[in-house]
């Protein structure tokens, strides 16, 4: 299945599974695993309110996608869902050893209350830009906490200085102890950074952006950037919003085609050009 274009259903930003996952989670046809990520991305992009609203709520419920997108090859609890990772990681090594059992199983796909960091973040983020008044609505629970996003939950719950220079001590204890960081995790790392506006954390992560990736140099302030402005006007966007992995990973060549011009949501090129102009706004202001 070739993806060629994200749609709204049920109130998030959804996108056709790709080929593999269709197979792997036995004819699943929505990526749903990423909607609320994406949801909040394109809700940035355009300003809507509502997408905001519903991503919120579904964060709140502890649910990654609407239960109306859920079917019966889902995990069903978070047990099943451990259970099934370490099975597939056996299996793998049991494959290259003539003498190991593989174990039959039934590959399920996530299981909708597993949440992760990454929906939080961007929420956090979504919600600083788009509204930002008041308490912050979104409750993060406390099981995924590690002590930079507690610094960043505080910061954007308080928006107190003391939090940021926390959180960017933290960070200048933490990075350097890394040799790579994998491209989802760089990712969120920037966006943390570019709304703080933490000089000192992006100058950190300018080691770590790989030269693919446009997204993170715009975010980071990373001295290439003023050499991509013609080249951001002219980008043609694809049919994943890659930025937060590698680009060179493993897929079908029918999956890294150019989005339909008539496709209503281009995310990975329509953010470059959010970030670009926030970035003048910012300057104009100075």
């Amino acid at each position: 299945m070739k993806v060629e274009f994200y749609f709204r259903l049920m109130g998030v930003i959804l996108h056709p599974a790709k080929s593999w996952s269709v197979q792997l989670y036995h004819g699943d046809q929505y990526g749903k695993g990423d909607c609320l990520f994406l949801t909040f991305i394109v809700a940035i992009i355009t300003g809507d309110r509502d997408l905001l609203r519903n991503g919120i709520y579904l964060l709140n419920e502890r649910k990654r996608w609407p239960d109306g997108l859920s079917r019966n090859v889902d995990a069903p609890n978070l047990f099943i869902e451990y259970v099934d990772k370490i099975l597939t990681r056996y299996n793998r090594w049991a494959s290259r050893k003539d003498w190991r059992p593989i174990i039959p199983w039934r590959k399920r796909y996530r299981c909708q209350r597993g949440m992760t960091r990454d929906p939080f973040v961007m929420g956090l983020i979504a919600w600083l830009i788009l509204d930002g008044k008041g308490k912050c609505p979104i409750k993060v629970p406390w099981y995924i906490m590690r002590p930079d996003f507690y610094l960043f939950v505080r910061w954007v719950q308080t928006r107190r200085g003391k939090y940021k220079r926390r959180y960017e001590r933290y960070m200048t204890w933490y990075l350097p102890m890394k040799k790579k960081i994998p491209v989802y995790v760089l990712h969120l790392h920037c966006w943390k950074a570019f709304i703080m506006d933490s000089k000192l954390t992006k100058e950190l992560l300018h080691t770590f952006v790989p030269g693919w990736n446009l997204l993170c140099y715009l975010l980071t302030d990373h001295p290439m950037t003023c050499h991509l402005e013609d080249f951001i006007d002219n980008y043609i966007s694809r049919t994943t919003y890659h930025w937060d992995r590698d680009r060179f990973m493993a897929i079908g060549e029918n999956e890294i085609e150019s989005l339909s011009d008539e496709a209503e949501y281009h995310p990975d090129s329509d953010i470059l050009k959010w970030v670009m102009q926030w970035k003048k706004n910012l300057k104009e202001q100075k």
